[in-house]
């Protein structure tokens, strides 16, 4: 468990949080203020930052990060890591980016989401909020983060980090690089839920494969995939 009560931590910054507050933070981030709302975020003045909640796969929050004006992001002590959540009802489908402002960025577009707070990280919160969500497929965008070795070669680890998620899921899922950095900068860009859709239709779709003894079996998530066209 944590060392801090987050839950009490983030209603009391909740609590003291003003409308104008949380509209300047959506100015200067580009996303709606409601976005900001339905994820939790609050001004937290003993940090002089702005808070979001982290929750667990059982819909516990356990940390907060935190968030300066100039972007500096770090947790408070003594909090667990966990996904960043909106209050949508849940969909069939999920949306997964990286981090709070992602996440409202999505939200912002109307899109049923969830916020990773990293790209190797929460595999099993991620897994155990699918499940409770009743959740049938999941789109993985990857932030379009390129990094040059030592050696001269290229690698991506937010599309290493969509990989290794996408392995981990129960449910059928793609992963889609955009053509831009993240889901913030694609919103800020004009982006749109069709230009994501085109995307999504562009790629191939995981499925996962259960086997029952020596046979292999597709399941139940393989023929809705080829119901949806997926």
């Amino acid at each position: 468990p944590p060392c801090v009560n987050c839950k009490k931590l983030i209603r009391d910054c909740q609590a003291k949080t003003t409308r104008p507050q949380i509209v300047e933070l959506a100015v200067n981030l580009g996303v709606s203020a409601d976005s900001l709302q339905s994820i939790g975020a609050a001004w937290a003045p003993e940090y002089r930052a702005w808070a979001f909640p982290m929750w667990n796969g059982c819909g516990d929050i356990v940390g907060i990060r935190l968030r300066d004006t100039s972007g500096r992001k770090w947790a408070v002590t003594g909090s667990r890591q966990g996904v960043f959540l909106s209050d949508m009802e849940p969909q069939r489908r999920l949306w997964i980016a990286e981090g709070p402002t992602d996440l409202a960025a999505l939200v912002t577009l109307g899109l049923f989401s969830l916020g990773r707070p990293a790209c190797q990280g929460a595999l099993e919160e991620t897994s155990q909020f699918i499940k409770r969500a009743g959740v049938r497929d999941v789109v993985i965008i990857a932030d379009n983060d390129d990094k040059l070795r030592p050696d001269g070669s290229h690698w991506n680890p937010g599309l290493e980090g969509a990989e290794k998620l996408a392995e981990s899921l129960a449910v059928p899922s793609v992963t889609i690089l955009l053509p831009c950095k993240d889901s913030r900068e694609f919103l800020a860009m004009g982006g749109t839920v069709a230009v994501l859709n085109y995307l999504v239709a562009e790629q191939c779709w995981r499925v996962p494969v259960k086997r029952e003894g020596n046979n292999l079996n597709l399941g139940n998530d393989f023929t809705e995939a080829k119901k949806t066209g997926n």
